[in-house]
């Protein structure tokens, strides 16, 4: 994003150009932190919910190829499985 002084005169271009160039910039979908907008909550359905759980009794923590296999099996990413059972531990 420009920064922009109000209080001078724009150097270069009209005043109407650099309002036009404001308004693209306030049209980015970013955060203040300069990523991108803010992710949407992970939903699982009962069927990957009962599935993680059952996997976790059996195993609390998970090598490399069984959350690959994991993540296939439930048509998630495999950082989704790992963060899952992060979370899952922490409790």
């Amino acid at each position: 994003m420009k920064e922009v002084d109000i209080n001078q005169v724009p150097s270069s271009g009209t005043e109407e150009e650099c309002m036009q160039e404001e308004e693209e910039d306030d049209d980015e979908d970013e955060s203040p932190n300069g990523g991108p907008g803010p992710r949407k909550k992970l939903r699982l359905t009962k069927e990957q919910s009962r599935l993680l759980e059952q996997t976790f009794l059996h195993n609390q923590t998970l090598n490399h190829k069984e959350k690959e296999s994991l993540a296939i099996e439930l048509k998630l990413k495999p950082r989704q499985v790992e963060v899952w059972f992060q979370n899952r531990r922490a409790r």
